[in-house]
């Protein structure tokens, strides 16, 4: 599942409060998770990052970084400096090294498909598809996008005057939003091609906390509400929520939601359902077509059947791909085959 988290670059200007959660049953969702296997155990020292790729874990620690299977196998390990580096999820798997001020792009299997030099000021750099990379980095008093080709040809240099907070691939076309401070606060939301030139350009009087792409839609995410686009940026419907503190989306097009109380709810074909509480303090993580729910200890399904029982305390939960899941704890790693 692709985890999403709301952006806190914005943060001297907006404060988010994240607080427990409090999850129930999916009633439109399938339950099909009723057991769980061990099949692997990666140990592990220190700070870890993790993230799920085309049905693979990449994991960045200890300067190296693996890429494992749904069956738990490594199948491509190599050595990167883990301090510094940030590793991301997007067209390919995205290295940023700001310690070698490099940034590179590898596919599932560990093979690099691009690398790059970039500014000691870059902050984020994203592969929007096969053939076109950004790199964003900070000047003197405006904010850049840097479009490159798979040859590491500059196609363009657009300057922004105000603070790129988000940059979404749509279609063929790079999404950027960026605040923008001059007498007020404005969040812009412009849509360019792979050179650099405005396609499309809106703007709100509200943060943009967060983005996401489902079926051809544009999903806005705001501190109270969800505005849907379409690909030329109208609108075309709007979710009034009591304050988002966390979004997260699988890879089946489902969208979860925290409000600020704590309630989870989810979003399905438009439209915002709650989701009963039953216990508190508990957390969800997506997979298949429901999800899983935990506790510091416990793993429940959508059901809120228990699943397994830990001694130890669960850090988090990755999918990996649908039939596998990764249970992340203090110093190690345990895989599960979904049975």
């Amino acid at each position: 599942m692709k985890k999403i988290t709301l952006l806190a670059i914005v943060a001297l200007i907006l404060l988010i409060f994240i607080n427990p959660s409090k999850i129930s049953t999916f009633n439109n969702l399938d339950s099909n998770i009723n057991s769980l296997e061990e099949i692997e155990t990666i140990d592990f020292k220190g700070e870890i990052q993790y993230l799920e790729y085309k049905n693979r874990l990449c994991l960045l620690n200890d300067n190296k970084l693996k890429i494992i299977d749904e069956d738990g196998k490594e199948i491509h390990t190599q050595e990167i400096q883990s301090e510094n580096t940030k590793i991301y999820g997007n067209s390919y798997i995205d290295i940023l090294s700001k310690n070698t001020n490099k940034g590179f792009s590898m596919d599932e299997n560990g093979k690099v498909v691009f690398s790059t030099k970039v500014s000691p000021e870059t902050f984020l750099y994203e592969s929007i598809n096969q053939h076109v990379f950004v790199d964003i980095f900070k000047g003197s008093d405006k904010e850049t996008l840097k479009i490159l080709n798979n040859d590491g040809e500059v196609n363009n240099r657009v300057e922004v005057d105000g603070k790129i907070t988000n940059i979404k691939t749509m279609d063929n076309y790079i999404l950027m939003s960026y605040i923008s401070i001059t007498n007020k606060i404005q969040n812009k939301l412009a849509l360019y091609d792979e050179n650099g030139n405005v396609k499309q350009e809106t703007e709100f009087n509200d943060i943009i906390l967060d983005i996401l792409k489902i079926d051809g839609n544009i999903y806005i995410v705001f501190e109270d509400n969800i505005k849907i686009l379409d690909k030329e940026l109208s609108e075309k419907n709007s979710i009034k929520i009591e304050g988002v503190s966390l979004i997260e989306q699988n890879d089946e097009n489902n969208i979860f939601i925290k409000d600020s109380q704590g309630n989870w709810g989810y979003i399905k074909d438009e439209k915002y359902k709650g989701i009963k509480t039953k216990e508190v303090n508990l957390n969800l993580e997506g997979i298949k077509d429901t999800y899983l729910l935990y506790t510091d200890k416990t793993i429940y399904n959508d059901r809120q059947k228990q699943i397994i029982n830990f001694n130890e305390e669960i850090k988090g939960i990755e999918a990996i791909g649908k039939n596998s899941i990764a249970v992340v704890f203090e110093n190690k790693i345990k895989i599960y085959k979904i049975l």
